[in-house]
């Protein structure tokens, strides 16, 4: 068989392949998957809460622990960027970008060796950032419920000082302080329901909880007061080292306002 014969039949093969073979079809239409790209302004009420955790040792190697936990409460404005994807007219799948300054601030006294000596903790969170998945489902056509979890990372301080409170004088001195600046990364989990508006406006719900990692802090001092039993009427100070380890976490209550360009 010669080159001629050898092309002829094999553009016969592939003209009857065409007839037998079904004819490909794509998983997704144009119709079937709708692409969007918002921004958005959210109103939010954040608490946040800390758990501090102090361990105080030198006297005897003996180690004494405390744990106490610290609340405050702030109302925010954030900015919200969104760019996501309907799948047939039901699905969603979404990713969002937003930035918090939320300056939530608290502190507190909690005495150890009477009311003479304390700890004043003092927590700042700063800002945070959350990078989210958003994973909806339209059980109506203007109606979208959703969940959300990804990354939250945290800009905040938290500064403890032992601190000797003379009563007869009211003289307050610091004995000692030890402050930690932290950047940290965190999870965030969360669930919304959303209303759309001329499918260019969304008007949204969200619940939002976040916990980070404990972080342990430097050694730093405090001191108590003894009976110095050889000396009636007499007190020694004893210095200790003290540790401790903070856990932050916080959630949100938030009300967003978004506009989006359909493609």
């Amino acid at each position: 068989m010669n080159k001629k014969h050898i092309l002829i039949s094999v553009a016969l093969f592939f003209s009857a392949s065409q007839d037998v073979l079904p004819e490909y079809q794509p998983l997704l239409s144009k119709n079937d998957l709708a692409f969007r790209v918002g921004a958005g302004v959210s109103g939010k009420h954040v608490a946040v809460n800390t758990e501090v955790k102090t361990v105080m040792s030198g006297v005897h190697d003996s180690k004494q622990s405390s744990v106490y936990s610290q609340n405050c409460r702030k109302f925010q404005w954030s900015p919200n960027i969104e760019l996501g994807a309907t799948i047939f007219q039901k699905y969603y799948l979404g990713f969002s970008i937003s930035k918090h300054y939320t300056n939530a601030k608290n502190m507190s006294m909690i005495g150890y060796d009477g009311a003479s000596r304390s700890f004043e903790h003092d927590i700042t969170l700063k800002s945070y950032t959350d990078l989210f998945f958003k994973l909806g489902c339209k059980p109506v056509e203007n109606i979208m419920l959703y969940g959300l979890v990804g990354h939250s990372f945290a800009n905040w301080s938290h500064n403890t000082q032992s601190v000797l409170n003379y009563e007869a004088t009211g003289v307050k001195v610091v004995y000692d302080s030890n402050r930690m600046n932290l950047k940290t990364k965190g999870y965030g989990f969360g669930a919304g329901v959303g209303y759309l508006i001329n499918k260019k406006y969304s008007l949204d719900f969200e619940y939002v909880y976040y916990v980070h990692r404990p972080k342990e802090s430097d050694k730093f001092r405090a001191e108590i007061i003894i009976p110095d039993f050889s000396s009636p009427l007499h007190f020694e100070s004893i210095p200790l080292d003290v540790q401790k380890k903070v856990s932050l976490s916080y959630s949100t209550i938030v009300v967003r306002f978004s506009y989006f360009f359909s493609f």
